[in-house]
C-alpha cells in the first residue's frame, strides 16, 4: 500500500466514523433524538442574529469616506438585507405576534 492510498484511507476512516456513529445510534436509539429548540429560542436567536447584521450595517455605513466607495455601500445594503430578512423569520415565528406558522417564516428562511 503506497503512502498515497494509506493518507486517503486514514482520512475516510476519520471523516466517515462521525457519520458511521450517527447512523448506529439513529438505528439503535431513536428515542434519544429530540428536539431541544423551542419557538422562544429561536425568536431570540434569529433577533440576535438581527442586531448583529444591522450594527455590521452601520459600522461600514459610518466607516465610508463617502458614498462614492460603491464597495462599501453595497456591503452595507447587503448586510441592511440580511437584516431585514432575518427580522421578518424572528417575527413570524409562532407565539410572537402570531400563533400560527405563515408563508413568511418559511419563506423568508
Amino acid at each position: 500500500m503506497t503512502l498515497d492510498a494509506r493518507w486517503w484511507a486514514f482520512w475516510t476512516a476519520v471523516l466517515g466514523a462521525p457519520l458511521v456513529l450517527l447512523g448506529l445510534l439513529l438505528f439503535l436509539a431513536p428515542d434519544w433524538d429530540r428536539p431541544f429548540g423551542t419557538n422562544d429560542f429561536h425568536f431570540y436567536a434569529v433577533s440576535g442574529t438581527t442586531l448583529a447584521a444591522a450594527a455590521a450595517c452601520a459600522v461600514v455605513i459610518a466607516s465610508m469616506p463617502s458614498l462614492r466607495e460603491t464597495r462599501l455601500v453595497f456591503l452595507g445594503v447587503a448586510f441592511m438585507a440580511i437584516a431585514a430578512i432575518f427580522a421578518v423569520h424572528g417575527l413570524g415565528t409562532p407565539g410572537h405576534i402570531h400563533d400560527e406558522v405563515y408563508a413568511e417564516l418559511r419563506v423568508s428562511s
